[in-house]
């Protein structure tokens, strides 16, 4: 009787001390996303392609299509699948590339297809195709896009005139040359503007100081860009017209 007394003892022990044991949950095993998207950052020759790395990724699938006469009618034009070519199959390893097949001055729209190891999003294959928001590049230095209509301490005024400038798909130049032409004026003329420091990379911010009250000018801008003894320019912006007036103040009711 006692031994069988000291076993259920020694059984109840040994059971506790299992059950007082942690059991480490089981970590699931997570599966990677596909890339998000394809960016493109273009050179005077060539457009270099890049995306995120995913170790869900068995292949990447790059298309291209010219759409340089489409984006000159209409600056939002939006894209069929058929108007792409695949250019590119890479190993899903790979997170870059450099189209090399493309000619300057035109503009081009890229997105990609990527096969996918497992599935995502009930999924085998993901694709960042967009018929309005589509990766773009022009290859050199872009027409500009110039502004005389600032705001806060950007507006224009009866002693300043600010210049908005941007290149939004082709290559990042020094610096943009900027011509002015007067009322009295019969051609434009460079002109030296004081360079606005602003908290984003672009736009670019120009003053002109050399103004007088009541006065209307004509601005027009180019990009300019120097690669070793080479320089580049861009073909002009459209003129636009200002008159240099003190902004009008501003009526809130009561």
């Amino acid at each position: 009787m006692k031994k069988m007394i000291c076993y259920l003892l020694t059984m109840a022990l040994m059971i506790g001390m299992v059950a007082s044991v942690e059991v480490a949950p089981v970590k699931a095993k997570t599966i990677d996303p596909p890339p998000y998207s394809i960016y493109a950052a273009p050179t005077m020759k060539t457009v270099k392609l890049s995306w995120e790395k995913s170790n869900n990724v068995k292949k990447i699938i790059i298309y291209r299509a010219d759409i340089t006469k489409k984006y000159k009618k209409d600056r939002f034009v939006k894209l069929k699948k058929k108007s792409f070519k695949r250019i590119a199959t890479l190993s899903g390893k790979t997170t870059k590339m450099t189209d090399k097949k493309v000619k300057k001055k035109r503009y081009y729209a890229y997105y990609f297809k990527a096969v996918l190891k497992k599935k995502w999003d009930g999924k085998k294959t993901y694709c960042d195709f967009d018929k309005k928001w589509y990766t773009k590049a022009y290859v050199g230095l872009e027409k500009p896009d110039l502004s005389c209509n600032g705001t806060d301490e950007y507006r224009t005024n009866d002693k300043v005139v600010y210049l908005s400038v941007d290149s939004e798909f082709g290559v990042l130049p020094k610096k943009y040359l900027v011509y002015r032409k007067g009322e009295n004026d019969k051609k434009y003329k460079k002109i030296k503007v004081k360079y606005q420091p602003n908290d984003d990379e672009k736009p670019y911010f120009y003053a002109d100081k050399n103004v007088e009250a009541n006065k209307t000018y004509k601005y027009k801008v180019k990009a300019y860009l120097k690669k070793g003894k080479k320089k580049y320019y861009s073909k002009f912006s459209k003129a636009v017209k200002v008159k240099t007036v003190k902004p009008a103040e501003e009526k809130f009711e009561e």
